[in-house]
């Protein structure tokens, strides 16, 4: 092996700050793909405990959409119930109506018929006294 001259040397040394300098590119680049892959990571894993905690709020809020459902249809139930009873009591009052309108009916005609025998009553009344006096005089 002959010793290297001044310009091996130097091209060797050139080329030895090339490599190094492509090393430490290579080496910023891997750092920065690392970082890259590390934002990614943390992102991707924020995105899926932001879907578990939208899934979880999802499923309670379908639970809670259950329960007023539920206590809905309750109180529709309770409100058909208290619209039949309603109802019933009202056809109660109607047939009760009906029953005292027939009632009045009878005795406005029983009022009338005394009426009619009572003035024909009194008018025979009033003829027998005229025949009276006729008599009488």
């Amino acid at each position: 092996a002959s010793p290297l001259d001044e310009t091996e040397v130097s091209e060797l040394r050139s080329r030895l700050e090339a490599e190094e300098k492509q090393r430490w590119a290579l080496q910023a680049r891997l750092q920065a793909e690392e970082k890259h892959r590390q934002d990614l990571q943390e992102g991707l894993s924020s995105a899926w405990s932001s879907l578990l905690l939208t899934k979880r709020k999802m499923q309670e809020s379908q639970e809670e959409y259950q329960v007023a459902v539920s206590e809905l249809q309750e109180f529709r139930s309770c409100q058909l119930g208290a619209l039949e009873a309603s109802r019933a009591e009202l056809r109660e009052y109607q047939r009760q109506l009906e029953c005292a309108r027939t009632e009045i009916s009878e005795q406005d005609i029983e009022l009338a018929q005394r009426d009619m025998l009572l003035s024909k009553m009194e008018e025979q009344a009033s003829r027998d006294k005229t025949a009276n006096r006729d008599e009488i005089a």
